[in-house]
């Protein structure tokens, strides 16, 4: 089952009461284990984010090579690659001792792509 990282970052905000900064825009499916996978239409997303406004795009790294822009268009926004929840929440989350903590108990493991949870 996959949903979207927007929701993944949405629910971990609500529950921690930790703020969002609303300048990024981003596009993803995330895994049950944590893993941003990736979407079609990818350069289309980003052409929309440069149109609303957005300084900021987060994409999965899997669709990095997929976006194409003229260098006007690139120079417009800043697109973040990421591999993992952890690596969302780093970017769109307010800075906050909340924040620290919470992002201490992720784990992700290179060796098998997966993002575990640190009960401590």
């Amino acid at each position: 089952m996959k949903k979207l990282i927007n929701y993944g970052e949405g629910v971990v905000s609500a529950m921690e009461g930790i703020p969002v900064d609303q300048s990024y825009a981003m596009t993803g499916s995330l895994s049950i284990r944590g893993q941003v996978l990736p979407v079609g239409g990818v350069t289309a997303k980003v052409e929309a984010a440069i149109e609303a406004g957005f300084k900021n795009v987060i994409v999965p790294e899997s669709n990095k090579e997929d976006i194409i822009l003229e260098e006007t268009q690139r120079a417009k926004i800043q697109i973040h690659v990421v591999r993992t929840i952890s690596e969302v929440l780093n970017l769109v989350l307010a800075s906050t001792k909340s924040k620290t903590s919470l992002l201490s108990k992720f784990d992700f493991s290179a060796s098998t792509g997966q993002v575990m949870v640190n009960p401590s």
